[in-house]
């Protein structure tokens, strides 16, 4: 951990590899199995969170419509040929974490819609035109 992050008071947390090697993969396996049913494929935030006026449901995002802002889900969904097929557990995380970390590293040359990220599978956002890019 770089002397920046301590005086920051910020805690390096270890890779799967690190964990796997020191002597917890048990540990890490039986997590990760005791996840594998605990899938994010479907949320109803409209039904909880006030000001939320409508859902729209992507193949791996649902998004929410507060006004002046989005709240973007990205969930547990795996897709292909344009259909749902299953969900994997974290892979919601996973995505939702990839994009964050792209944004970060753009961020200089361009802006992003990114206002704050409550969860790992959350992202606020401000609305924004689309810049019709896409990576695959």
């Amino acid at each position: 951990m770089s002397s920046q992050n301590q005086s920051q008071g910020q805690t390096q947390v270890p890779s799967l590899d690190a964990l796997l090697n020191s002597g917890r993969k048990e540990e890490v396996f039986a997590s990760i199995k005791a996840s594998l049913h605990n899938c994010l494929s479907e949320t109803n935030l409209q039904l909880t969170v006030p000001g939320l006026k409508s859902k729209t449901r992507g193949k791996v995002r649902d998004i929410y419509d507060s006004g002046d802002y989005l709240v973007l889900v990205t969930t547990d969904r795996q897709s292909a040929f344009d259909r749902i097929l299953a969900s994997i557990p974290f892979k919601g995380q996973v995505l939702n974490e990839t994009s964050l970390w792209w944004f970060n590293r753009t961020r200089h040359m361009i802006p992003s819609a990114v206002l704050s990220v409550p969860d790992k599978n959350v992202t606020i956002a401000k609305k924004c035109s689309v810049f019709p890019v896409e990576f695959v």
